[in-house]
């Protein structure tokens, strides 16, 4: 059994490429346009900001001022092509179904 080729294409968007920058990556995942990849990783980035996750880290203030910075920024870059995807959306018109992938949240988009 095989796995739905989108989803095959997502968990590729979502392997970090070895020597380019956090924030370089999200860029790409989001340029994508791969509304899977950027669900899922808006929904990672969001768990990493859980003030109760938070809490457990280790106390390296300069440390965890920097994870929370870098969750934030990459929240910010990938909602807002999240937006201009929405926008986009609406001048062309629905945008054809890819595939079914019953484990998301429809919400995210």
């Amino acid at each position: 059994m095989g796995y739905v080729e989108r989803v095959v294409e997502a968990v590729l968007r979502l392997t970090k490429l070895e020597k380019i920058p956090y924030l370089e990556n999200i860029e790409r995942i989001a340029a994508s346009g791969d509304k899977i990849a950027i669900a899922v990783k808006i929904a990672d980035n969001e768990d990493n900001l859980d003030p109760e996750r938070i809490a457990r880290l280790p106390e390296n203030q300069h440390v965890l001022n920097q994870q929370i910075a870098k969750y934030q920024a990459s929240l910010e870059i990938l909602r807002r092509y999240r937006g201009l995807m929405r926008r986009l959306r609406s001048f062309d018109g629905p945008i054809p179904d890819q595939g079914n992938v019953i484990w998301l949240k429809t919400s995210c988009f």
